[in-house]
């Protein structure tokens, strides 16, 4: 089977309606889940998956009445007894500033002087 490659999309939703080619990371989710802080930071480096991270937690806790279930279905997190009793359950709010671009160098040092 050839790969489908995924460049470009961040949207996990997407990203599976389109078959693309996955590695499954959504173990990341069952830790936190299992022993909950009052912040949790997730850091890497530039391109390494922060946005499609960010969405696949989104998708797997959003309260909604869409059905999600089928997008994790054979996934690490699907698998997780934790991370399904978690499911659908809460209000979540996403940010991100992937396509934020600054006009000009000054903007990314700070307030101009």
């Amino acid at each position: 089977m050839p790969i489908k490659s995924p460049d470009g999309i961040s949207d996990f939703k997407i990203l599976r309606e389109l078959g693309c080619t996955y590695v499954d990371k959504t173990g990341f989710i069952v830790e936190p889940l299992a022993d909950p802080a009052q912040a949790l930071l997730l850091s890497r480096p530039r391109r390494f998956g922060k946005t499609l991270n960010q969405w696949t937690l989104r998708y797997l806790l959003e309260k909604t009445t869409e059905e999600r279930g089928c997008m994790f279905e054979g996934l690490d997190a699907w698998r997780s007894e934790e991370a399904r009793r978690h499911f659908q359950r809460y209000p979540v709010i996403t940010l991100t500033f992937k396509d934020v671009k600054a006009r000009d160098e000054s903007l990314l040092r700070g307030y101009p002087r």
